[in-house]
């Protein structure tokens, strides 16, 4: 069962992992809080991607493409096993990911 705990790591993921500028200490978290059999479920890709390994390659090439990106969190719903991030990604300097969409199909 997930707890405020679980809330806790994914507010930690989007500001140590993905909006921290050097790919290298956010592999170090990812190592620190993530399990080996982690799935990444980015707005592309329904299957999702799975494992830690994985996920650290998406990392680097997605720091590569979008390093200034910066998140921000709007709400973070949990379930007894799920944990879901609404919010916004702003990259101003990468033309690649100007717009990121929503649930609900809101872009931001």
């Amino acid at each position: 069962m997930l707890t405020q705990t679980s809330t806790e790591l994914i507010a930690r993921y989007y500001d140590e992992i993905a909006s921290q500028s050097d790919v290298a200490k956010a592999c170090e978290v990812a190592d620190e809080i993530l399990t080996r059999e982690f799935i990444f479920h980015p707005p592309n890709d329904g299957e999702g991607q799975h494992g830690l390994e994985r996920h650290k390659q998406f990392l680097v090439w997605h720091h590569a493409a979008a390093p200034d990106q910066q998140y921000t969190i709007e709400e973070i719903v949990a379930d007894s096993s799920r944990v879901q991030r609404a919010g916004a990604c702003e990259a101003p300097t990468s033309e690649k990911f100007s717009v990121f969409r929503r649930p609900g199909g809101n872009s931001r």
